[in-house]
Formats: structure tokens, sequence, C-alpha cells
């Protein structure tokens, strides 16, 4: 039940950036400028420019943003399961 509300908390803290535009590091990293797959896999962080990819590519800025408050919840679940 706690992590529902780990993950509501976090929700409820970043809703108001789920109809953002991409703005300061989103529009002007270096991954959101790889327009090919390949260059987003050759990356050390695979799976961070894979996903930086798949949203510049569908030019979706609510999922890239739902995809980080997401990321944000679960990280604070795993958070408080590794500091009991």
């Amino acid at each position: 039940m706690f992590d529902f509300f780990l993950i509501a908390l976090a929700v409820l803290a970043y809703w108001p950036s789920l109809n953002g535009d991409f703005l300061f590091a989103d529009n002007g990293g270096d991954a959101l400028r790889q327009t090919r797959l390949k260059d987003a896999w050759a990356n050390k962080r695979k799976l961070v420019h894979l996903t930086y990819w798949l949203n510049v590519h569908f030019r979706d800025t609510r999922a890239y943003h739902l995809t980080n408050t997401l990321l944000h919840g679960v990280n604070a679940i795993l958070l408080f399961y590794v500091a009991q």
C-alpha cells in the first residue's frame, strides 16, 4: 500500500510538467540531437539514450515526462526498501 502512496506522490509532484514542452537540458542535450537509432545505441548509457531517441523520434513530450515521473516514483520505492 505504501508503494502506491509513493507513486501517487511522485505523480502529484510532477503532474504540472506532463503537458510541458522540452526545456533546458531536454532540448539542448546531445542525446536529443541524435536522429539515428545507431547513434543512440552507440552511447555508453544505452537505455537512457534509447528512451531519448524514442521520445524525440515520436515528438511526444507527454510520454517523455510521464516516463520520467514514473521512474521517480519507482526510485522512491527502491530507496524506501533499501533504507529499511
